[in-house]
């Protein structure tokens, strides 16, 4: 995905101003209460290690905490352009 639709500025653009971007290292959500003490970070790496699927790993959280998205991520992974990353994102926003 780097090499693909995560390298194109206008995608980077609106990561940047409509998400909350971050990353996790998967064993921190296999076993987050071994890396997280934080009852706010064990939430989220939850939420994340609930909704994880191989190979896919970008996770779209609404602020309420809820993954939305998953199916089109799925959908997205196998080859998707900057152009279909943009609509998803859009789609996920309007929610």
């Amino acid at each position: 995905m780097r090499a693909g639709p995560l390298s194109n500025k206008k995608l980077i653009d609106k990561l940047n101003a409509d998400f909350v971007n971050t990353w996790i290292i998967i064993p921190e959500f296999e076993k987050p209460k071994k890396f997280f003490k934080d009852p706010t970070a064990l939430k989220w790496a939850k939420v994340i290690a609930d909704n994880f699927s191989y190979p896919v790993d970008s996770i779209v959280l609404s602020s309420e905490g809820k993954a939305v998205a998953q199916e089109e991520f799925q959908n997205l992974y196998a080859g998707a352009s900057s152009v279909h990353y943009l609509r998803m994102l859009d789609k996920v926003k309007k929610k």
